[in-house]
């Protein structure tokens, strides 16, 4: 399942009526804001702020690039787990594999697997352009927990 090398965090949501397509299938693009309501919790875990605007600074982790293979479905009112764990980290960009299960965590009840790469930016100094940044250093220490070396 996981890699046993790399801790994982987990997280979990239900699926609701307006995640579901006609069929009461969860719909593919709800997997994308699983993965994000998935680091979100994360960054709370670890005291990171994902996003932040305050005194003219803005910064924040825009998407590069997000996959998902799906293997089995998910249905109205099911218990979803999400196992995240970090597979790449560097001074500039976070990259995240997630899995997701129906109920409890077994190979049997896993439906799909993910990623997504994401990076640090910072706002330029015309207020509009954004600018690849430095992760903090102390952000970077706190998201080892979760990152195979």
């Amino acid at each position: 399942m996981s890699d046993p090398s790399c801790p994982s965090f987990l997280a979990d949501t239900r699926v609701e009526f307006s995640d579901t397509d006609a069929a009461g299938l969860l719909h593919f693009s709800t997997y994308f804001r699983f993965m994000e309501l998935a680091e979100a919790a994360l960054f709370r875990e670890l005291d990171i702020p994902l996003l932040s605007e305050s005194k003219g600074e803005f910064y924040g982790f825009p998407r590069i690039d997000v996959n998902c293979r799906f293997s089995k479905p998910l249905y109205f009112q099911d218990k979803v787990m999400i196992e995240t764990q970090i597979k790449d980290l560097d001074s500039h960009s976070i990259t995240y594999q997630f899995k997701f299960f129906r109920g409890q965590i077994h190979a049997d009840t896993k439906t799909a697997k993910g990623s997504m790469r994401v990076a640090f930016v910072q706002k330029a100094e015309d207020g509009k352009s954004l600018i690849k940044s430095e992760i903090p250093q102390d952000w970077i220490s706190r998201l080892q927990t979760y990152h195979s070396a």
